[in-house]
Formats: C-alpha cells, sequence, structure tokens
C-alpha cells in the first residue's frame, strides 16, 4: 500500500466519522485508543494498527473490505501469484500483532 492508499483510508475514515456526527475522542474511547494518536492517524501524521483500523470499522458500521482499490486487489493478486510461484508457503504474511499497520 503506498501512501496515497493510506491517505484516501484516513480520509474515508475521518469523512465518515464526521458524517456521523462523531468527535474523534468519541472515535479514539470507542476503539480503545488515544485522541491524539487517533488524530495524528487521521490527520496521516502516524500509521494506523490493524486492530485499531478494524475496530474504527466496527465503531464506524463500515465494511472494512470497501477500502481495497482494484489497484490494491491486483497488487495484492499479484504478491500471492509470485509467491505460489516461488514455492512460498506464505507468499502474503498476515501481519496482525499489536504492533501491525494497514500499511504492511
Amino acid at each position: 500500500m503506498n501512501c496515497e492508499d493510506s491517505r484516501r483510508i484516513s480520509n474515508k475514515l475521518d469523512l465518515t466519522r464526521s458524517a456521523r456526527g462523531m468527535s474523534v475522542a468519541e472515535l479514539a474511547r470507542r476503539i480503545g485508543t488515544d485522541r491524539k494518536r487517533l488524530w495524528n492517524v487521521l490527520n496521516g501524521k502516524r500509521e494506523m494498527r490493524v486492530e485499531e483500523f478494524l475496530r474504527a470499522c466496527v465503531a464506524l458500521r463500515i465494511d472494512p473490505r470497501s477500502f481495497i482499490s482494484k489497484d490494491m486487489a491486483a497488487q495484492i493478486q499479484a504478491r500471492i501469484i509470485d509467491g505460489m510461484k516461488r514455492g512460498s508457503a506464505d507468499p502474503l504474511p498476515l501481519h496482525l500483532g499489536d504492533q501491525a499497520t494497514i500499511l504492511d
């Protein structure tokens, strides 16, 4: 995922938050993170952890799959195919630990 994708995701989260009439502080409370950290994520200053992203989607009632563009899906598919050609047992590693970001 590139910076443009990251910015698009942050923008969509922030626009949805605003449309729902929810403050940054309230969304931060609902996803279990600090208001300042979330503000930095929404403004492109920090990366969002996978867990935070998924919790934000739940809090905002957004399907996480709606964030995947055709270009992103094509890149993921290419990585999977490349990994299969190389015989990799794990062609597309998933990073779901506390420090993982949606940009991994």
